[in-house]
């Protein structure tokens, strides 16, 4: 069996700070230290945090200074066609999932004639149940060169280069941005 380690930058951050804390306190060499740190949080050896890391900086990147894009399963685009200028991320909701529940337990909820937040409206287990079934599903894109989209609506105009639909989603530098509430994005995307 093969494990894929996810491992957010600020988890690295984390764990440096945990090995220097054993080197000074254990009185061992640094490298040490870090095969040490590694191996207590079930990694082999410490190149290996540091791989998994790399892996997961580029959907990090995208998520946090750039653009993270979520479609339906239904309305995936063509990703088979060599000039696709996005790059499927498989592992990005995973890698994510904190922060994209965060997201989503602070949307609106429709039903609620109050307009408050779904994390107000609804249990934890239910909040989580209901993010799972509808974002888990969900699969996640990125760019694969950011150069010349530089707005949502860009990047929506490039989209509809290869896809009927709009993202459902669009992560525009850790924020949501809801196509399908946004007419003029909608609207555009499908004409």
């Amino acid at each position: 069996m093969q494990y894929i380690y996810l491992i957010p930058q600020k988890a690295v951050s984390v764990l440096k700070q945990r090995a220097r804390w054993t080197k000074r306190t254990e009185c061992i060499p640094h490298h040490q230290a870090l095969e040490l740190t590694a191996k207590a949080v079930g990694f082999d050896r410490w190149n290996q945090v540091v791989a998994a890391a790399e892996k997961c900086k580029p959907i990090e990147d995208a998520y946090l200074r750039g653009f993270l894009l979520a479609f339906d399963p239904s309305e995936v685009p063509d990703i088979e066609k060599e000039d696709f200028p996005f790059h499927w991320e498989p592992y990005a909701f995973d890698l994510l999932k904190d922060r994209l529940f965060d997201i989503y337990s602070s949307q609106i909820d429709e039903e609620d004639p109050d307009g408050r937040p779904i994390a107000e409206t609804s249990g934890l287990l239910d909040l989580h149940e209901y993010f799972d079934a509808d974002w888990s599903s969900m699969y996640f894109f990125r760019l694969k060169q950011a150069g010349g989209i530089a707005t949502v609506e860009q990047l929506v105009a490039l989209v509809s280069n290869y896809c009927f639909w709009p993202p459902r989603f669009v992560f525009y530098k850790g924020s949501l941005v809801d196509t399908y509430q946004q007419p003029e994005l909608d609207a555009g995307a499908r004409l």
